[in-house]
């Protein structure tokens, strides 16, 4: 017997998954990573797909609004890098944009904003030369 739900299993297996670009996933790791250092999380708590912990939580937030902010990939892209929906994405750029307000908060982000500018820009051969 064919059910609906053997049905649904085939239809999972069978259709082409959807591939993200290259090029937002690689930011959108490297938000990732940068989050990771900076919040001492590990990249299995941050990737994981079920809800974590507060802390873990937030963090991932952080690499979502830095992924799409800083780095410009769209709402869709980042929130698929993620394993989650558009508007997830959208919720996490919300609840970061809300915390700048707390200066003290807006200079830690500002920092990690900066150096990851700084690593995308090394990656992309635009800091050859330059002494620091």
């Amino acid at each position: 017997m064919y059910d609906s739900e053997t049905r649904v299993q085939d239809l999972r297996q069978t259709r082409p998954r959807h591939r993200l670009p290259e090029e937002a996933l690689s930011r959108t790791r490297l938000a990732e990573a940068a989050v990771s250092q900076a919040f001492n999380i590990s990249l299995t708590e941050l990737r994981a797909a079920t809800r974590r912990k507060a802390p873990v939580a937030f963090a991932r937030q952080m690499a979502m609004y830095l992924s799409h902010v800083a780095l410009g990939v769209s709402l869709t892209r980042t929130g698929a890098c993620f394993g989650r929906d558009r508007t997830t994405a959208s919720h996490a750029c919300r609840v970061i944009e809300e915390r700048r307000e707390d200066p003290i908060f807006d200079v830690q982000l500002c920092r990690l904003e900066e150096s990851l500018l700084r690593m995308m820009r090394r990656l992309d051969g635009g800091d050859e030369g330059v002494a620091r």
